[in-house]
């Protein structure tokens, strides 16, 4: 009896690359999915679309990892695979080996989490659970071009997110401010803390005049007034009214 068993498309690296090299305009996909079925009836699909050809569909990414340089792919489609799913995996790996790689996720469920992980991960696009063949082709031409589509709610999370790391980076990049010494970092932790100067020359084991001279020698370096203020500054965000106008939150705070 025959075997009716289809061979994967990995195996026929050589003949994927004759077509490549026969059509260097279009678009070249690897779809990474568990099930050999849906992942196969995608490449079926996506090949018969104009100008977009199915280089590989593999289980998982390792099975390609060595073969990526000679597939010479444009977009990779990974199934996420679930909630913490393998999937994310394989987009890293794929980035590692391949920076700029064009990566779109199916499967997801829709939660915050799941997407800004999966863009973490590098992925350019997202794919829920219910999206249409005609939605993945839309994306793997987008994708492919430099652009990303995504709903208003994804779009939102995204630049919620960037916002946050430029944030973060400021804040970052404020505490690590050359104008200002390790012990004084240390001092305005402490403030920042609630400590008063008593407090915190009890807690460093230094007189209270030293911690008054850091505290001055910090507001003149940061060109502020007030210990709160001061505050502000190292944590990268602009001070509060109450920051400046609290009494008690002077350089000669007791």
């Amino acid at each position: 009896m025959r075997d009716l068993k289809k061979p994967s498309l990995v195996p026929a690296i050589g003949a994927v690359t004759r077509h490549l090299v026969a059509d260097r305009t279009a678009i070249r996909l690897v779809i990474v999915h568990p099930s050999r079925l849906l992942r196969e009836a995608i490449a079926f699909v996506l090949s018969r679309q104009d100008g977009i050809v199915a280089a590989a569909d593999v289980e998982a990414a390792g099975e390609l990892i060595e073969r990526l340089d000679l597939l010479q792919s444009d977009v990779y489609v990974i199934d996420l695979g679930g909630p913490g799913g393998r999937g994310l995996d394989d987009a890293r790996a794929i980035r590692r080996r391949f920076p700029a790689a064009k990566i779109i996720m199916t499967g997801l469920v829709g939660t915050e989490a799941e997407i800004l992980t999966c863009a973490e991960a590098g992925a350019g696009g997202f794919l829920p659970e219910q999206a249409s063949l005609d939605e993945l082709v839309e994306n793997v031409r987008a994708v492919a071009s430099g652009e990303a589509i995504c709903s208003r709610r994804v779009a939102g999370l995204l630049f919620s997110r960037v916002a946050q790391a430029a944030r973060d980076r400021e804040g970052h990049r404020a505490n690590e401010d050359p104008r200002v010494t390790p012990r004084e970092r240390e001092i305005i932790a402490l403030i920042n803390a609630g400590l008063s100067n008593k407090e915190i020359a009890v807690k460093l084991r230094i007189e209270v005049q030293t911690v008054k001279n850091h505290v001055h020698s910090i507001l003149e370096k940061l060109q502020v007034t007030r210990r709160g203020e001061a505050v502000a500054v190292l944590r990268g965000r602009e001070p509060a009214e109450t920051d400046r106008r609290t009494p008690q939150d002077s350089a000669s705070r007791s």
